[in-house]
């Protein structure tokens, strides 16, 4: 390792605007790399970008006045999540001392990560954050959750289902060794989580425009309207795991799983207590209710619509890797006219050949490669366009040229 390294009837609350994220780099773009999904691998981060001539033996920014921009999915699945933040975090800093810039977008993992999702957190990914008194924060862990688990009882009588039921063996392996840091190092006051919360969903440089999976072509906000959106999401969940915390409903390491699991219990409290005292022909009594803790509740078992995690929004549709070109064609034409883009750039979806793809007379390139070797096979890959040309260098050593359309 490198030394670098449900439902209520209640409206849901409303939302406080958050600062626009700019997503145009009004910066001249010369020489601009593309990295795609990384997964851990930081041994194939550092490859390709040695490859590309971005780095050196040391892992040091030796790409001068280039822009790196990677499309998101550092974490999740590759053992070595920490590595690979490390050293892009390290790379942004050092990258403008010599005039260069990193750009680092979120991914649907990313995302995934910041709201507690973590299916796709191995053993493995949470060890790298275990610290030598991991077990001991494991069993303070366990010891925060039966003393939650015993408060609502009481405060909650009669409630069926149960709001939390792990027992202390479901506890350990859903809350592996490192897994309670790995949840505070990406919360929002965790050195990873405040890195992450910063960075966009999408970035323009030039005429060229990067995110993760693309949002659709039928799209009509703007990309600095998809940014501010996203980090209004996170914000949002940020803002009701802080609230169950304080209520002493939840943990902020609690997974999401844990987390929805409380919501949705607070709705059906709730809930009981209204019908209960509709069939007695009474008006509820909710004095101890925190009416819009419960209101939040209800509108966060939704997320599922949002922007972060819906199967068809910027940070998942596999439309550009899926659909053919005669239906993508039209509106996609439409969708970079109206950001004023020559091109998208997206990772996400692996290509079958593990090279880089080429489409819409090079409207449109998909870059996930399969760095993750031991699970997707691949290797990485950077593209980069420098003047009108387009080239990638494989981490391998391998190298291909396209011959795009004028723009």
């Amino acid at each position: 390792m490198s030394p670098r390294r449900a439902c209520l009837v209640f409206a849901a609350a409303v939302i406080a605007a958050a600062p626009v994220v700019s997503a145009t780099s009004t910066q001249a773009p010369g020489r601009i790399v593309a990295v795609g999904d990384v997964h851990g691998s930081f041994d194939g981060l550092r490859a390709v970008l040695r490859a590309a001539g971005l780095i050196d033996t040391s892992d040091r920014w030796t790409g001068g006045t280039a822009t790196l921009v990677q499309t998101g999915d550092v974490t999740d699945r590759g053992a070595d999540v920490r590595g690979a933040l490390d050293l892009l975090m390290a790379l942004e800093r050092e990258a403008p001392t010599q005039g260069g810039r990193v750009l680092p977008v979120l991914g649907n993992h990313e995302a995934m990560n910041l709201v507690g999702e973590l299916r796709d957190a191995t053993a493995d990914i949470c060890g790298r954050f275990a610290g030598r008194d991991a077990d001991q924060v494991r069993d303070d862990g366990w010891r925060e959750y039966e003393k939650l688990v015993k408060a609502r009882a009481r405060s909650r009588k009669g409630e069926q289902p149960l709001g939390l039921t792990r027992a202390r063996d479901g506890f350990l392996a859903s809350y592996p060794r490192g897994c309670i840091e790995y949840r505070r190092a990406l919360g929002p006051d965790g050195t990873y989580g405040k890195w992450l919360r910063q960075r966009p969903i999408a970035v323009q440089v030039g005429r060229s425009v990067f995110m993760h999976a693309g949002a659709p072509p039928d799209t009509t906000e703007s990309l600095d309207a998809l940014n501010t959106r996203a980090r209004e999401e996170i914000a949002r969940m940020d803002r009701f795991v802080a609230r169950l915390s304080a209520a002493g409903l939840a943990a902020p390491w609690f997974r999401l799983e844990d987390l929805l699991a409380v919501a949705a219990a607070e709705v059906r409290w709730v809930n009981g207590l209204a019908e209960r005292a509709r069939e007695q022909g009474e008006p509820p009594d909710l004095s101890g209710v925190d009416l819009a803790l419960v209101k939040e509740a209800a509108a966060i078992t939704g997320l599922g619509e949002w922007s972060l995690l819906d199967g068809d929004g910027p940070l998942w549709y596999r439309g550009y890797a899926l659909a053919d070109d005669a239906t993508l064609d039209a509106p996609f034409t439409g969708l970079l006219a109206r950001w004023q883009a020559d091109r998208l750039v997206v990772g996400h979806t692996v290509n079958r050949d593990f090279k880089v793809r080429m489409r819409l007379d090079g409207r449109l390139f998909l870059i996930d490669t399969g760095m993750l070797t031991p699970v997707y096979k691949g290797t990485g890959a950077a593209l980069t366009f420098e003047g009108a040309g387009v080239s990638v260098v494989y981490g391998d050593g391998r190298r291909d040229v396209f011959t795009a359309a004028p723009r």
